[in-house]
């Protein structure tokens, strides 16, 4: 779990998970996403930073950004099929890297608004992801992040969603402001 103020917490699953504080090199950040996959764990947060651990306790800031700009890394995940990170931003961002770390590729949008701002990821089955975002904006990749096309447009009269979980790999759900929640058919 990340959050305010550079924290982590981790804990070992047993019977009663104890949680272990950490923290991310840089103080006073303000963690926005994790995700975990081929024995790493990457946290993000404000300025494009990214941190990796293979512990989960001692933290690294790998030398690339996922974005040029100084977005929050919104959403993470990890898709094992391709062994690849993605991560989405407060901005119309979304980027995608090996499990390395080593590069971040800029995805392509396909359609995008200049006001899309993402705040949600998920992995889906084969090389997918889906992401949402401000007003209702669902998208989805079906080779590792590389493209992202609408499943559901942005449109300005629809609440904000802020997360987003595939069921099984056959339905998708999204949650947002307003008590919006949403699952795909």
């Amino acid at each position: 779990a990340v959050g305010e103020n550079s924290t982590t917490l981790s804990a070992t699953f047993g019977s009663s998970l104890p949680w272990v504080s950490n923290a991310v090199p840089t103080s006073a950040l303000s963690l926005k996403s994790v995700a975990a996959g081929n024995n790493r764990f990457v946290a993000g947060g404000p300025n494009a930073v990214v941190f990796s651990s293979t512990n989960a306790t001692s933290w690294v800031q790998p030398a690339n950004k996922p974005f040029g700009l100084a977005v929050n890394v919104q959403g993470l995940a990890f898709n094992p099929n391709d062994s690849r990170f993605a991560a989405v931003s407060s901005f119309v961002n979304i980027s995608y890297a090996d499990s390395a770390l080593a590069t971040w590729v800029a995805a392509t949008i396909t359609n995008s608004v200049l006001i899309e701002s993402y705040r949600g990821l998920t992995t889906l089955p084969g090389s997918g992801f889906a992401a949402c975002g401000l007003r209702g904006d669902i998208r989805l990749s079906f080779d590792g992040g590389a493209t992202w096309n609408e499943s559901r447009p942005f449109n300005a009269s629809e609440p904000d969603l802020f997360g987003i979980a595939a069921g099984g790999g056959q339905q998708l759900m999204s949650v947002g402001s307003a008590g919006r929640v949403m699952v795909s058919t």
